[in-house]
Protein backbone atom coordinates (compact mmCIF):
# COMPACT_ATOMS: atom_id res chain seq x y z
CA UNK A 1 0.00 0.00 0.00
CA UNK A 2 1.36 3.48 -0.65
CA UNK A 3 2.56 5.72 2.37
CA UNK A 4 0.08 8.29 1.49
CA UNK A 5 -2.70 6.86 2.49
CA UNK A 6 -1.81 6.70 6.13
CA UNK A 7 -1.68 10.44 5.69
CA UNK A 8 -4.91 11.74 8.18
CA UNK A 9 -7.63 13.00 6.55
CA UNK A 10 -7.82 16.66 6.98
CA UNK A 11 -3.97 16.46 4.79
CA UNK A 12 -5.16 14.68 2.25
CA UNK A 13 -7.77 16.92 1.23
CA UNK A 14 -5.35 19.37 1.24
CA UNK A 15 -2.90 17.20 -0.83
CA UNK A 16 -5.59 16.42 -3.65
CA UNK A 17 -6.46 20.41 -3.30
CA UNK A 18 -3.60 21.72 -3.93
CA UNK A 19 -3.11 18.98 -6.66
CA UNK A 20 -6.49 20.01 -8.55
CA UNK A 21 -5.38 23.68 -8.65
CA UNK A 22 -1.69 23.12 -10.19
CA UNK A 23 -3.70 20.84 -13.11
CA UNK A 24 -6.45 24.20 -13.22
CA UNK A 25 -3.29 26.15 -13.86
CA UNK A 26 -1.44 23.83 -16.24
CA UNK A 27 -4.78 24.32 -18.65
CA UNK A 28 -5.20 27.56 -17.98
CA UNK A 29 -1.64 28.41 -19.41
CA UNK A 30 -1.72 26.12 -22.24
CA UNK A 31 -4.84 27.72 -23.34
CA UNK A 32 -3.65 30.66 -26.27
CA UNK A 33 -5.00 34.38 -25.48
CA UNK A 34 -7.01 35.56 -28.19
CA UNK A 35 -4.92 37.67 -30.38
CA UNK A 36 -5.72 41.75 -30.26
CA UNK A 37 -7.87 41.79 -27.49
CA UNK A 38 -5.86 41.82 -24.21
CA UNK A 39 -3.67 44.60 -26.14
CA UNK A 40 -0.58 43.68 -28.57
CA UNK A 41 2.90 45.07 -28.20
CA UNK A 42 4.57 45.53 -30.87
CA UNK A 43 8.06 43.53 -30.81
CA UNK A 44 10.23 45.96 -32.10
CA UNK A 45 8.37 49.55 -30.16
CA UNK A 46 7.74 48.83 -26.06
CA UNK A 47 6.39 52.11 -26.76
CA UNK A 48 3.31 50.92 -28.70
CA UNK A 49 0.47 48.60 -28.26
CA UNK A 50 -2.70 48.01 -29.90
CA UNK A 51 -6.03 45.95 -29.18
CA UNK A 52 -9.32 45.54 -30.68
CA UNK A 53 -11.34 46.39 -27.46
CA UNK A 54 -11.74 49.17 -25.56
CA UNK A 55 -10.27 48.03 -21.73
CA UNK A 56 -12.49 49.00 -18.64
CA UNK A 57 -9.41 50.23 -16.91
CA UNK A 58 -7.74 53.84 -17.62
CA UNK A 59 -4.31 53.73 -19.54
CA UNK A 60 -0.95 54.03 -16.95
CA UNK A 61 -0.14 57.34 -16.84
CA UNK A 62 2.23 58.56 -19.71
CA UNK A 63 0.43 56.60 -22.03
CA UNK A 64 -1.74 57.89 -24.65
CA UNK A 65 -4.78 55.95 -25.67
CA UNK A 66 -6.15 56.75 -29.17
CA UNK A 67 -9.87 54.97 -30.64
CA UNK A 68 -9.28 54.33 -34.56
CA UNK A 69 -10.93 51.98 -37.63
CA UNK A 70 -9.10 49.18 -38.94
CA UNK A 71 -9.15 51.17 -42.20
CA UNK A 72 -5.98 49.70 -44.27
CA UNK A 73 -3.75 50.88 -45.82
CA UNK A 74 -3.41 54.20 -43.58
CA UNK A 75 -3.90 52.35 -40.32
CA UNK A 76 -4.39 48.70 -39.42
CA UNK A 77 -2.79 46.18 -37.04
CA UNK A 78 -2.71 43.76 -40.11
CA UNK A 79 0.10 45.97 -42.03
CA UNK A 80 3.41 46.35 -41.15
CA UNK A 81 3.82 48.78 -38.00
CA UNK A 82 0.06 49.69 -37.99
CA UNK A 83 0.11 51.78 -41.20
CA UNK A 84 1.23 55.66 -42.04
CA UNK A 85 -1.13 57.14 -39.25
CA UNK A 86 0.17 54.90 -36.53
CA UNK A 87 3.54 56.42 -37.81
CA UNK A 88 2.54 59.75 -37.36
CA UNK A 89 1.52 59.14 -33.99
CA UNK A 90 4.90 57.27 -33.33
CA UNK A 91 6.84 60.07 -34.77
CA UNK A 92 5.66 63.08 -32.60
CA UNK A 93 4.60 61.79 -29.19
CA UNK A 94 7.08 58.60 -28.86
CA UNK A 95 9.77 61.51 -28.90
CA UNK A 96 7.93 63.70 -26.15
CA UNK A 97 7.80 60.98 -23.77
CA UNK A 98 4.53 59.51 -24.75
CA UNK A 99 3.64 55.72 -24.92
CA UNK A 100 0.76 54.87 -27.43
CA UNK A 101 -1.85 52.77 -27.19
CA UNK A 102 -4.29 52.19 -30.40
CA UNK A 103 -7.47 51.01 -29.61
CA UNK A 104 -9.58 49.57 -32.89
CA UNK A 105 -12.97 50.14 -33.25
CA UNK A 106 -16.10 50.53 -35.83
CA UNK A 107 -16.16 53.65 -36.86
CA UNK A 108 -19.36 55.01 -34.99
CA UNK A 109 -18.16 53.69 -31.44
CA UNK A 110 -14.76 55.40 -32.22
CA UNK A 111 -16.30 58.65 -32.58
CA UNK A 112 -18.62 58.76 -29.89
CA UNK A 113 -15.42 57.14 -27.71
CA UNK A 114 -14.92 61.17 -26.94
CA UNK A 115 -17.73 60.31 -24.01
CA UNK A 116 -14.57 58.83 -22.10
CA UNK A 117 -12.46 60.86 -20.65
CA UNK A 118 -9.34 58.43 -20.38
CA UNK A 119 -9.60 58.72 -24.71
CA UNK A 120 -7.06 61.36 -26.02
CA UNK A 121 -8.68 60.86 -29.20
CA UNK A 122 -10.17 59.53 -32.24
CA UNK A 123 -8.41 59.26 -35.71
CA UNK A 124 -7.88 60.06 -38.31
CA UNK A 125 -10.97 62.69 -39.23
CA UNK A 126 -11.36 64.08 -42.24
CA UNK A 127 -12.44 68.36 -41.42
CA UNK A 128 -15.84 69.29 -41.94
CA UNK A 129 -17.58 72.23 -40.43
CA UNK A 130 -19.58 70.08 -38.18
CA UNK A 131 -16.80 69.19 -36.10
CA UNK A 132 -16.06 72.96 -35.43
CA UNK A 133 -19.25 72.69 -32.59
CA UNK A 134 -17.13 71.85 -29.42
CA UNK A 135 -16.75 67.94 -29.42
CA UNK A 136 -13.46 68.24 -31.06
CA UNK A 137 -10.46 69.80 -31.01
CA UNK A 138 -9.30 69.19 -34.46
CA UNK A 139 -5.76 69.25 -35.00
CA UNK A 140 -3.88 70.90 -38.23
CA UNK A 141 -4.06 68.54 -41.24
CA UNK A 142 -1.62 65.95 -42.61
CA UNK A 143 -1.52 64.49 -45.92
CA UNK A 144 -3.99 62.10 -46.77
CA UNK A 145 -5.49 60.54 -49.61
CA UNK A 146 -8.46 60.90 -52.67
CA UNK A 147 -11.71 60.57 -52.05
CA UNK A 148 -13.57 59.79 -55.37
CA UNK A 149 -16.49 57.17 -56.99
CA UNK A 150 -15.98 53.86 -57.93
CA UNK A 151 -18.11 51.45 -59.92
CA UNK A 152 -18.21 48.35 -61.92
CA UNK A 153 -16.42 48.22 -65.34
CA UNK A 154 -18.33 48.79 -67.89
CA UNK A 155 -21.32 51.50 -67.88
CA UNK A 156 -19.84 54.81 -66.80
CA UNK A 157 -22.24 56.94 -65.17
CA UNK A 158 -22.49 60.59 -66.12
CA UNK A 159 -20.20 62.04 -63.80
CA UNK A 160 -20.16 65.63 -65.31
CA UNK A 161 -22.28 67.19 -62.43
CA UNK A 162 -23.99 65.47 -59.10
CA UNK A 163 -27.42 66.58 -60.48
CA UNK A 164 -26.39 64.14 -63.14
CA UNK A 165 -26.15 61.08 -60.91
CA UNK A 166 -29.52 61.37 -59.75
CA UNK A 167 -30.66 57.78 -61.22
CA UNK A 168 -27.76 55.94 -59.27
CA UNK A 169 -27.77 54.54 -56.34
CA UNK A 170 -24.84 55.60 -54.55
CA UNK A 171 -23.34 53.38 -51.86
CA UNK A 172 -22.07 55.47 -48.98
CA UNK A 173 -20.46 54.32 -45.33
CA UNK A 174 -22.67 55.76 -42.38
CA UNK A 175 -20.96 58.44 -40.49
CA UNK A 176 -17.88 59.34 -42.80
CA UNK A 177 -17.35 63.04 -44.11
CA UNK A 178 -16.98 62.89 -47.66
CA UNK A 179 -16.94 66.15 -49.85
CA UNK A 180 -19.30 69.06 -48.66
CA UNK A 181 -21.33 69.23 -52.08
CA UNK A 182 -21.73 65.44 -52.04
CA UNK A 183 -22.56 65.02 -48.24
CA UNK A 184 -25.26 68.09 -48.84
CA UNK A 185 -26.44 66.95 -51.88
CA UNK A 186 -29.90 65.58 -50.33
CA UNK A 187 -31.61 64.67 -53.55
CA UNK A 188 -29.31 61.89 -54.40
CA UNK A 189 -30.38 58.00 -53.48
CA UNK A 190 -27.88 57.18 -51.29
CA UNK A 191 -27.40 53.80 -50.07
CA UNK A 192 -25.52 53.70 -45.77
CA UNK A 193 -23.46 50.78 -45.24
CA UNK A 194 -21.85 50.08 -41.66
CA UNK A 195 -18.48 50.33 -43.15
CA UNK A 196 -15.81 49.77 -46.14
CA UNK A 197 -16.20 46.80 -46.70
CA UNK A 198 -19.77 46.11 -46.60
CA UNK A 199 -19.91 49.26 -48.83
CA UNK A 200 -17.43 47.03 -51.34
CA UNK A 201 -19.62 44.15 -51.06
CA UNK A 202 -22.57 46.28 -52.11
CA UNK A 203 -21.33 47.19 -55.20
CA UNK A 204 -19.92 43.25 -56.06
CA UNK A 205 -23.31 42.03 -55.58
CA UNK A 206 -24.98 44.56 -57.94
CA UNK A 207 -27.05 46.25 -54.53
CA UNK A 208 -25.19 49.81 -55.85
CA UNK A 209 -24.87 51.17 -58.79
CA UNK A 210 -21.70 53.39 -57.78
CA UNK A 211 -19.83 53.74 -53.88
CA UNK A 212 -17.98 56.51 -52.69
CA UNK A 213 -14.47 56.35 -50.58
CA UNK A 214 -10.72 56.68 -50.95
CA UNK A 215 -9.71 54.37 -53.60
CA UNK A 216 -6.53 52.92 -51.61
CA UNK A 217 -8.53 51.63 -48.90
CA UNK A 218 -11.39 50.52 -51.44
CA UNK A 219 -8.53 48.97 -53.52
CA UNK A 220 -6.61 47.13 -50.64
CA UNK A 221 -9.91 45.59 -49.51
CA UNK A 222 -11.31 44.76 -52.97
CA UNK A 223 -7.90 42.76 -53.33
CA UNK A 224 -8.00 41.14 -49.83
CA UNK A 225 -12.28 40.00 -50.83
CA UNK A 226 -11.54 38.84 -54.54
CA UNK A 227 -7.81 37.17 -53.68
CA UNK A 228 -6.64 39.47 -56.17
CA UNK A 229 -7.93 37.94 -59.30
CA UNK A 230 -10.90 38.93 -60.67
CA UNK A 231 -12.39 42.10 -63.09
CA UNK A 232 -10.55 45.40 -61.94
CA UNK A 233 -12.81 48.16 -60.92
CA UNK A 234 -13.04 51.60 -62.23
CA UNK A 235 -12.69 54.40 -60.58
CA UNK A 236 -13.46 58.27 -61.43
CA UNK A 237 -10.20 60.28 -62.11
CA UNK A 238 -9.43 63.37 -61.15
CA UNK A 239 -10.84 63.09 -57.62
CA UNK A 240 -13.21 65.37 -57.12
CA UNK A 241 -10.87 65.73 -54.05
CA UNK A 242 -7.83 65.34 -51.89
CA UNK A 243 -8.42 64.94 -48.09
CA UNK A 244 -6.56 65.89 -45.28
CA UNK A 245 -6.22 63.41 -42.22
CA UNK A 246 -6.78 65.17 -38.64
CA UNK A 247 -7.07 64.12 -35.16
CA UNK A 248 -9.75 64.83 -32.99
CA UNK A 249 -8.77 65.30 -29.37
CA UNK A 250 -11.09 64.53 -26.71
CA UNK A 251 -11.97 67.98 -25.23
CA UNK A 252 -12.24 65.76 -22.15
CA UNK A 253 -9.36 64.51 -21.66
CA UNK A 254 -6.44 66.10 -19.18
CA UNK A 255 -4.44 68.78 -20.67
CA UNK A 256 -6.03 68.10 -24.58
CA UNK A 257 -5.16 71.32 -25.77
CA UNK A 258 -1.44 70.79 -24.77
CA UNK A 259 -1.73 67.86 -26.43
CA UNK A 260 -2.93 69.29 -29.87
CA UNK A 261 -0.11 71.85 -29.17
CA UNK A 262 2.65 69.23 -29.39
CA UNK A 263 0.94 67.51 -31.89
CA UNK A 264 1.20 70.93 -34.07
CA UNK A 265 4.32 71.62 -33.16
CA UNK A 266 5.67 68.04 -34.17
CA UNK A 267 3.80 67.99 -37.25
CA UNK A 268 5.64 71.04 -38.50
CA UNK A 269 9.10 69.38 -37.50
CA UNK A 270 8.58 66.46 -39.33
CA UNK A 271 7.24 68.42 -42.17
CA UNK A 272 10.08 70.68 -42.30
CA UNK A 273 12.23 67.88 -42.36
CA UNK A 274 10.61 65.92 -45.13
CA UNK A 275 9.85 63.25 -43.10
CA UNK A 276 6.61 63.50 -43.37
CA UNK A 277 6.42 63.57 -46.70
CA UNK A 278 8.44 60.51 -46.79
CA UNK A 279 5.96 58.42 -44.62
CA UNK A 280 3.16 59.64 -46.92
CA UNK A 281 5.03 58.90 -49.96
CA UNK A 282 6.09 55.52 -49.18
CA UNK A 283 2.25 54.64 -48.12
CA UNK A 284 1.08 56.01 -52.13
CA UNK A 285 3.91 54.55 -53.34
CA UNK A 286 3.01 50.93 -52.22
CA UNK A 287 -0.79 50.77 -51.97
CA UNK A 288 -1.91 53.20 -54.60
CA UNK A 289 -4.58 50.99 -56.66
CA UNK A 290 -3.44 49.07 -59.07
CA UNK A 291 -6.21 46.50 -59.89
CA UNK A 292 -8.30 49.87 -60.16
CA UNK A 293 -8.71 51.55 -63.59
CA UNK A 294 -9.18 55.03 -64.21
CA UNK A 295 -12.38 55.92 -65.44
CA UNK A 296 -13.26 58.26 -68.70
CA UNK A 297 -12.51 61.83 -67.65
CA UNK A 298 -15.55 63.63 -67.68
CA UNK A 299 -15.90 67.35 -68.91
CA UNK A 300 -15.54 68.73 -65.37
CA UNK A 301 -15.29 66.95 -62.16
CA UNK A 302 -18.71 67.28 -59.84
CA UNK A 303 -19.19 70.03 -57.94
CA UNK A 304 -15.44 69.39 -55.66
CA UNK A 305 -15.50 71.13 -52.50
CA UNK A 306 -13.07 74.45 -52.31
CA UNK A 307 -9.82 74.31 -50.71
CA UNK A 308 -11.52 77.03 -48.25
CA UNK A 309 -13.00 73.35 -46.67
CA UNK A 310 -9.51 72.49 -45.32
CA UNK A 311 -8.61 74.98 -41.90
Amino acid sequence: MMRGAFLPTGARLHAGLALSLWFILCLFLLIPAEPGTAGETDATDRNFIWSRTLPEAPPPPGTLRFATLEWPPYISPDIPDNGYVANILREIFIPAGYKLELVYLPWQRAVHSLQDPSIAGYLPEYYSQELENGRCLLSEGFPGGPITFLFKQGRIPDFSTLQALRSYRIGVVEGYVNYRAFDQAQYLTKDYATDDVSNLRKLLAGRVDLIIGDPLVLNYLYSQQQGGNTEPLSVLHPYPEMKQFHICFNPKYDNAEQLRALFSEGLAETRASGRLQELHDAAMQTYMPTLIQGAERPSRTPAATPATDHP
